[in-house]
C-alpha cells in the first residue's frame, strides 16, 4: 500500500493531482480491512520466540547453577546478566519478546537480590513473611528497576511492572500495619488499585486517541493488570465459584464487564470475568441438563458463541453504547473505532 507520505509526494511532483492523491487514499480506507485497535507487538517474527527459548533456558539453568550463592548472590547476578541481554535484544535488536520476558527477569531477581539481604526467615507462609514487613524494602526496590528500565528501554510494559511491584508495596505496607485484619482488607486494596491502573490507562488512551503511539500500548498492559484486581475480587464477594452461588448474579456482573469493555474499547476486564461466566452458566445448565459433563459443555459452547458474537459486533455495538452515554463521559473516552463518535 502507497504511503501518505508518498502520495504528498507525488502530488509536489506533479505526477498526480491533490484530487487523485484523495481519490486514492479514500479507496485504499474503503478497501483495507478494519484496524484492530488493540494490536499486540509481541513478536516481531519467529526469531522473537527463539530468542525467548533461550533466555528462559539460559537464565532458568544460570538461577539454578548459582544456586550456592544464596537468594541474594543469585537474584543479584540474574539481575546483571538480564539487564546486559536487554541491552542487545532490547535496545539494539528490539525484539518484543524477550525484551518482556528480560523485564520481568530483571525486575523479580532485584526483588529477590534484595529480599535475601533482609533480616529474618523468607522461606515460611506468605502471609507470615508478609506480616513481618520483608516484602517492603524488596517492593521498593523492584518499583526502581522496573523504573530504570523505562528509562534506559522505554518499554511499554514498564509502568505496569512498576505497578505491580507498588501493589505488592501496597500489600506488604498493609499487612504490616494490621496483620489481624489484613486478609480481611486486601480484597478492598486491590480493587482500589485496580481502579487506580485502569483510570489511568484510560487516561493514556484518551491521550493517543487513534492508537498510534507507545502510550496505547502502556495503556494496554496497565488494563491488563488492572482487569483481574479489579474482577477477581468483585466476583469473589458474589461467591461466583461457590456452590451455593446465584449464577444470575455472576451473569449480570458480567454484563457490567462487558459495557465497561465496550466503552474503554479494551477487552482484558472482559476476559478476566469468562471464567466466572462460564461458572455460571454451567450452574444453570445444571437444572435442564442431564450430566455436569453436558452442562460444562453447553457453558462452553455459550460462551464461545457470546465472544464470537462480541468479536463480530465490536464496533456496532460500541458506537451504539457511546450514543446512549451522557456527552460528559462520552467526551472522555478514547474513541479509535467507533464510526461517527467525536470529541
Amino acid at each position: 500500500m502507497i504511503s501518505n507520505a508518498t502520495l504528498t509526494q507525488a502530488v509536489t511532483r506533479g505526477i498526480i493531482t491533490a484530487l487523485q492523491a484523495d481519490q486514492l487514499r479514500a479507496l485504499a480506507g474503503a478497501e483495507a480491512p478494519a484496524d484492530d485497535p488493540e494490536k499486540l507487538r509481541f513478536i516481531t517474527g519467529f526469531g522473537d520466540i527463539f530468542v525467548a527459548i533461550g533466555i528462559v533456558l539460559f537464565l532458568t539453568a544460570l538461577g539454578i547453577f548459582l544456586g550456592g550463592l544464596g537468594m541474594a548472590g543469585t537474584g543479584g547476578a540474574l539481575a546483571l546478566v538480564s539487564w546486559g541481554l536487554a541491552e542487545f535484544f532490547t535496545r539494539k535488536r528490539r525484539m518484543a519478546l524477550p525484551s518482556i520476558l528480560l523485564l520481568g527477569a530483571f525486575v523479580g531477581a532485584t526483588f529477590f537480590a534484595v529480599l535475601g539481604l533482609m533480616p529474618g526467615k523468607h522461606d515460611g507462609a506468605i502471609f507470615e513473611i508478609l506480616a513481618a514487613g520483608s516484602f517492603i524494602v524488596p517492593a521498593i526496590f523492584a518499583a526502581g528497576a522496573a523504573y530504570l528500565h523505562y528509562r534506559r528501554f522505554r518499554l511499554p510494559i514498564a509502568p505496569a511492572a512498576g505497578g505491580a511491584a507498588l501493589m505488592v508495596l501496597l500489600i506488604a505496607l498493609l499487612f504490616a500495619a494490621t496483620p489481624k485484619t489484613a486478609e480481611l482488607l486486601l480484597p478492598y486494596l486491590m480493587v482500589l488499585s485496580g481502579v487506580i491502573f485502569f483510570l489511568l490507562a484510560l487516561r493514556l488512551d484518551y491521550s493517543d486517541p487513534n492508537r498510534e503511539t507507545r502510550r496505547t500500548d502502556m495503556a494496554f498492559w496497565l488494563h491488563l493488570l488492572a482487569a483481574p484486581l479489579i474482577v477477581h475480587p468483585v466476583m469473589h464477594w458474589a461467591d461466583a465459584l461457590e456452590n451455593n452461588s446465584r449464577p444470575e448474579v455472576t451473569l449480570a456482573l458480567f454484563a457490567a464487564l462487558a459495557l465497561v469493555a465496550l466503552a474503554a474499547d479494551r477487552r482484558a476486564i472482559l476476559v478476566s470475568g469468562l471464567v466466572y461466566a462460564g461458572v455460571a452458566i454451567s450452574y444453570l445448565g445444571r437444572n435442564g441438563l442431564s450430566t455436569e459433563d453436558l452442562s460444562v459443555t453447553f457453558a462452553l459452547l455459550l460462551l464461545g458463541a457470546l465472544i464470537l458474537l462480541l468479536s463480530a459486533g465490536w464496533q456496532a455495538l460500541r458506537g451504539l453504547l457511546l450514543r446512549l452515554l451522557p456527552e460528559a463521559i462520552r467526551r472522555a473516552l478514547p474513541h479509535p473505532t467507533a464510526d461517527g463518535i467525536s470529541r
